[in-house]
């Protein structure tokens, strides 16, 4: 079976780090069940990669202007590189899978931040070409149980074509390594579910770090709507191996994770296997897969997440190892292994 990875970018839309992590994981580890899966990756040509996640690359056209920016959905420059290569089927972010006509799409829904703002408008979704081709893919992918109810109540797709992907954890974030950034610090990410947020919960972190002097390290591939300068004491890493990523978690005073669309809660779970506090807002993904264990905060009110750190700050040693401990226990039944064999398994179905 040869599956492809839509992964195509254009001035419009660009799968962010989030989406491309959750995928990269779950096909690394497709490698070694040595199945009958083939899985083949659609790049623009820019990006330059021949394998990824161990898995061949497609390129064959450059990032375009105004890919995206029709609603037309014929003409798609998709189409004809899944008939050349000979794809069964597709898996693809939800916001570009009306692009693909001659085979079946699968949506794989991480996040749902665009389901509020963006490209995925109220009006885009009322078209009938898109409602059409939406309800007759085979199977819809989701992140987590609630997305896959979400699924459900938004576009109205019977459960049965719903699987929920669960995300993993690499067994290397709970080893010991060195930080890049000298203590005391806070570390958060950049993606689409976080980053309509940022600025607010910024604000929010560089008021705690006048009073208690911290740096603030942004994870995550370069966004597009990011700034060029987020502030003297921010320090931004666009690349960070799992090595570098445990080191960065286990010595860092929090993660904060503003995102309140994410739909796999694939960040915090990788902070608590590295044994660091999880400062997040209350969501049903969060609580679905973390638990209790978070500090959460109300999104509606950012102050209130200066007061989780200072009460993060002042918890004693043996409160905050505890709490770590029992993180780590939380997420250790959460594997990729799981996660790959299961995409396998529901590909197998169609």
């Amino acid at each position: 079976m040869k599956i492809g990875i839509n992964l195509f970018a254009s001035e419009e839309f660009e799968p962010d780090d989030l989406f491309c992590r959750f995928l990269y994981k779950s096909l690394s580890h497709a490698q070694q069940l040595q199945e009958t899966t083939d899985f083949f990756v659609f790049f623009n040509k820019e990006f330059g990669y021949e394998k990824w996640a161990g898995w061949p690359v497609i390129t064959e056209t450059s990032k375009q202007e105004g890919f995206f920016s029709s609603f037309s959905i014929r003409g798609s420059i998709l189409d004809p590189l899944i008939r050349k290569f000979k794809m069964d089927v597709v898996i693809t972010p939800l916001e570009t899978a009306h692009f693909i006509t001659c085979a079946p799409c699968i949506p794989l829904i991480v996040h749902t931040e665009n389901w509020y703002r963006g490209i995925l408008k109220e009006d885009f979704f009322r078209k009938r070409d898109v409602k059409r081709i939406f309800h007759e893919s085979p199977l819809w992918l989701t992140a987590s149980e609630y997305t896959r109810r979400s699924c459900l109540d938004v576009w109205k797709i019977p459960l049965n074509k719903i699987v929920a992907l669960s995300a993993g954890v690499e067994p290397i974030l709970s080893q010991s390594a060195p930080s890049l950034i000298a203590p005391p610090y806070l570390v958060s990410v950049i993606d689409d579910a976080t980053i309509h947020h940022l600025p607010e919960t910024l604000e929010v972190l560089q008021y705690f770090c006048k009073e208690i002097p911290h740096t603030i390290v942004l994870l995550g591939k370069k966004h597009a709507k990011e700034p060029t300068n987020w502030g003297d004491n921010v320090f931004r890493i666009e690349e960070c191996p799992d090595r570098t990523l445990s080191g960065l978690f286990q010595n860092a005073t929090a993660f904060v994770y503003p995102a309140l669309h994410d739909g796999s809660a694939l960040r915090p779970i990788e902070a608590m296997q590295a044994g660091t506090c999880v400062v997040t807002p209350l969501t049903p993904v969060m609580e679905e897969r973390c638990g209790e264990l978070p500090f959460y905060y109300h999104a509606e009110n950012p102050s209130s997440l200066n007061v989780v750190l200072h009460r993060i700050i002042n918890l004693p040693s043996e409160e905050r190892k505890e709490r770590i401990r029992l993180g780590k226990l939380r997420v250790v039944e959460y594997t990729w292994e799981q996660t790959t064999w299961k995409l396998i398994t529901a590909l197998k179905r169609i």
